[in-house]
């Protein structure tokens, strides 16, 4: 990877890690969205692209995305995913109460392998 052009997604945590983690290493080329990084990736601009996985997978069963794939191990880069709801709503506790149940019972980990091949949580 070093010395390589690597595109990241410009304000996000994998940007982010770029910068902290091989800014002296890569020459770094940051994204107002992720399209354009995908683009720029597709025509040769780029050597490589660090982004979220669901993103990048979703992308990579894109017809201009063929013969690319993931490659190396995942970040651990300790990203979170969060649903906002109303203040004092009620909404909250249904909702963590609901997510929890999935995932003890294995109901989650049945869905989200019926879609993804990784996972989500």
């Amino acid at each position: 990877m070093y010395g390589r052009d690597v595109g990241a997604y410009r304000s996000t945590v994998s940007s982010q890690y770029l910068e902290d983690n091989f800014a002296d290493k890569v020459n770094i080329k940051l994204y107002d969205n992720q399209e354009n990084a995908y683009l720029d990736l597709t025509a040769g601009r780029i050597d490589l692209l660090v982004s979220d996985k669901f993103p990048a997978w979703n992308w990579l069963q894109s017809k201009e995305a063929q013969g690319f794939e993931f490659k190396g191990d995942d970040i651990d880069i300790q990203d979170k995913v969060a649903v906002a709801v109303r203040k004092g709503s009620k909404l909250k506790e249904a909702f963590s109460k609901a997510i929890a149940e999935i995932v003890a019972n294995g109901r989650y980990q049945e869905i989200n392998q019926r879609y993804f091949p990784f996972s989500i949580y």
